[in-house]
């Protein structure tokens, strides 16, 4: 008993100095990956949403390659407006790309802003769907008791059909956004709740913020799982561990026509932003959408998928985009544009096409728009208003 007891000190007393030691090491700056505790608080009606009047908190980017302030307003969004919007505003609404994995002056939202003199509320919330956005637009505008002139709504094709069909897909857990469901079939789409006892959340949060080795271990297991999910795994394995063995968004690439549930999720989605048109149509606010397509994870995904022979797969972007056209809904194809300016091809890349030496608009380490793309960003929606029309009576 005594050389058990001796042995488990011996453990305990070189984890302690270990943790020491990686506190002197770069690690220290690296310790937390995620958002803050307690930036979100959970909502009764779409699941979450930023906590209101929070104090300032430190932001990671990646494992450290960004640090910045984020907090929430009055409203609950990553905003500074003193609300002096007696001659109207404009809402800025989406989900990572609109609230900002850059600091708030450096955030196209603001940048636009400048650029135009015009005030642009910015409540984007990162992991929001197209239905959690048209909810906390509706109750922004009732605080405000005041309608926008435009609602620039930013829209995902790799996030917003997938977290819709998931409603809500996210909710508040101790502090954290914690994932509340998961597909369990895609050839049923049936759906099953993912349970994890208090205690392990507890412990998993603790360490996560307070812990240099747990986050050294914790890094290292994550690469290996990301390294060893590029593998294309055999059919069984596909059958009997969905969501290890497929990417997850896939419903984004189903065919809806070889699957009714996927259609019945398609005709779901599509109505949420047939709920937001209507919204801007009778309240006279032009719905104007920033659409992101995220070109290299479809060509990335399309590829892998097409070694895989027990599920129909599509492109299914141009069922968004068709449904901009018809429904006279006017956006902005925004990595089409950047594709464009910075004369790069449309096609599979083993690389992301937007970072580097010579392109560098996404962090490397996390693959949101750093702070040149945010630039970027701000200066081609610029372009497209103005070729639009759509800030010529702005200020009367």
């Amino acid at each position: 008993m005594e050389k058990i007891t001796t042995i488990f000190l011996s453990i305990i007393f070189s984890l302690f100095l270990l943790e020491i030691i990686l506190s002197f090491t770069p690690l220290k700056k690296k310790i937390y990956k995620g958002f803050p505790i307690n930036y979100y608080e959970k909502n009764s009606d779409y699941g979450y949403d930023i906590k209101k009047n929070t104090k300032n908190f430190n932001h990671l980017i990646g494992k450290g390659e960004y640090k910045y302030n984020i907090w929430g307003n009055k409203l609950g969004c990553f905003d500074d407006k003193n609300f002096n919007i007696d001659d109207g505003y404009i809402l800025s609404m989406g989900d990572s790309t609109s609230w900002g994995y850059t600091s708030n002056n450096t955030r196209w939202n603001n940048l636009l802003e400048k650029k135009i003199d015009y005030p642009v509320l910015s409540c984007g919330v990162s992991g929001f769907s197209t239905k959690q956005e048209l909810m906390k637009t509706k109750r922004i505008i009732n605080e405000l008791n005041k309608m926008p002139k435009i609602i620039i709504l930013q829209y995902s094709f790799q996030n917003d059909l997938f977290e819709d069909s998931l409603f809500p897909f996210y909710t508040i857990k101790y502090g954290q956004l914690s994932i509340t469901k998961e597909y369990k079939s895609y050839t049923t789409g049936k759906i099953q709740k993912i349970n994890k006892s208090k205690l392990q959340r507890r412990i998993r949060i603790y360490l996560r913020s307070h812990s240099y080795l747990y986050n050294l271990l914790d890094n290292f297991f994550y690469t290996l799982k990301k390294k060893n999910k590029k593998t294309v795994p055999n059919k069984k394995s596909i059958v009997e561990r969905v969501n290890v063995a497929y990417p997850w968004n896939t419903i984004n690439y189903l065919d809806p026509q070889k699957y009714d549930w996927v259609r019945l999720k398609w005709d779901n989605h599509l109505h949420n932003l047939s709920e937001f048109k209507h919204f801007a149509d009778i309240n006279n606010i032009i719905l104007y959408i920033v659409y992101i397509e995220e070109i290299r994870e479809i060509y990335h995904m399309l590829k892998n998928f097409n070694k895989l022979s027990d599920l129909f797969i599509k492109n299914n972007t141009s069922i968004i985009k068709n449904f901009f056209y018809d429904n006279s809904i006017p956006f902005l194809d925004l990595e089409d544009e950047i594709y464009k300016l910075f004369n790069i091809e449309r096609k599979y890349f083993t690389k992301h096409p937007l970072r580097g030496d010579k392109i560098d608009l996404v962090w490397i380490q996390d693959g949101h728009y750093n702070t040149k793309g945010n630039k970027i960003i701000a200066e081609l929606i610029y372009q497209d208003l103005v070729g639009k029309n759509f800030l010529f009576n702005l200020k009367e």
